[in-house]
């Protein structure tokens, strides 16, 4: 019956507390399909941050700086809690595939099954390494990044027993793209890295290089990259002049297929963060999440042309999702549905939280939590 509490976590006492079990009847766009009780405590998050979120295979998993939480995804309800042994600042967000949850932390990668909370395997990628980031999965293997100071690896990982099947280092590079929530993007049979002004695309089976391009000796490449329909996109910032730039590269040569320029308003924001999906033949950029004129901006994917702005009165706007040739984001306490190809709000929720990290849309629901330790899951 609409509107019954039900009872959550193991039976232990742990975990969170309840969850609202919302009827067939109450169904509709926006509307609340449950949410926990205090899952993860406020201090481990701090005032900026929510737990980032996997929702792949029945479950919806949370990772913080101590601990891994498998929920059931149509009620809630807590299937098991695993402990990374950490107290880092910054824990990957999680990976499903089957009943299996990937999550980086520290400079280890943990792989448990989600239903029980058994370790299955911790890989401990190197003693130099200060962090790693998110596993990304691809027929039978998981692929990340180690961060050092000076120099950064990639790895290519068995999913099933952990071993290394292969490790890239270079010492010559700043960085691997993105940080611990955005590491590598897989396409096939490519794993897309970037690095300063230089983007790498490596053969899958082997490590060796598929192709290199340098985009320029005063451009640094931020976030992403994102990888669809053929097509490579990141965006970039030209370290002199601080001018902004979207690149859509020839995913399989490397090819420049355009470079747009940033105009408008955007154009002097220092807080847009990148190229962030690519959906409906547009690719999205936003500015945030502290921004003070939020925002997104759809390009076209075969042009590189503006297709649609949108502003929102908003001091907190978290990265986008799309699904469905729609796209999904949060400003302040409102979730916003919009049509990935004209911008227009399909719908709108008002929530009774923040969402700062990016929603997760799977099943006809929308997942998203709050910086208050709170999960939370609205009708798509």
């Amino acid at each position: 019956m609409a509107g019954d509490r039900v009872r959550t976590g193991d039976g232990a006492g742990r975990g969170c507390r309840s969850a609202r079990a919302v009827g067939p009847g109450a169904r509709r766009s926006g509307s609340l399909r449950w949410k926990t009780g205090r899952l993860i405590a406020e201090s481990a998050l701090g005032q900026d941050r929510s737990a980032p979120l996997t929702a792949a295979g029945g479950l919806v998993c949370a990772a913080d700086s101590g601990a891994l939480y498998a929920l059931s995804a149509d009620r809630g309800i807590r299937k098991s809690t695993y402990g990374l042994g950490t107290d880092a600042a910054e824990t990957t967000a999680p990976t499903v595939e089957g009943q299996v949850v990937y999550v980086g932390a520290d400079n280890s990668v943990h792989a448990v099954r989600a239903t029980t909370g058994k370790r299955l395997w911790t890989l401990h990628t190197d003693d130099d390494d200060l962090g790693v980031g998110q596993p990304i999965f691809r027929d039978g293997a998981l692929y990340t990044v180690g961060y050092r100071a000076h120099s950064h690896s990639l790895y290519k990982v068995s999913a099933r027993t952990g071993d290394i099947v292969w490790k890239k280092t270079e010492e010559s590079l700043e960085r691997f793209a993105g940080s611990s929530g955005a590491t590598v993007a897989v396409a096939g049979d490519t794993v897309y890295t970037h690095n300063g002004s230089v983007v790498q695309a490596w053969q899958a089976d082997s490590g060796r290089v598929r192709w290199q391009r340098d985009t320029g000796d005063t451009l640094s490449l931020q976030d992403g990259p994102v990888v669809a329909g053929g097509r490579w996109f990141a965006c970039a910032s030209d370290t002199v002049s601080d001018v902004r730039y979207v690149y859509a590269l020839a995913a399989d040569t490397g090819k420049e297929l355009w470079k747009a320029r940033f105009a408008g308003a955007m154009d002097t924001d220092s807080d847009i963060e990148g190229v962030q999906a690519v959906s409906g033949g547009v690719a999205l950029l936003y500015t945030g999440p502290n921004a003070p004129d939020a925002g997104l901006r759809a390009l076209d994917t075969e042009t590189g042309k503006v297709k649609w702005e949108r502003r929102f009165d908003s001091s907190v706007l978290s990265p986008p999702a799309t699904a469905g040739g729609r796209v999904y984001i949060a400003a302040d306490s409102v979730l916003y549905v919009l049509r990935a190809d004209t911008g227009k709000t399909e719908w709108r929720s008002t929530l009774d939280a923040l969402a700062r990290q990016r929603p997760v849309i799977a099943g006809g629901t929308v997942y998203f939590s709050a910086p208050t330790g709170k999960i939370y899951a609205v009708w798509a």
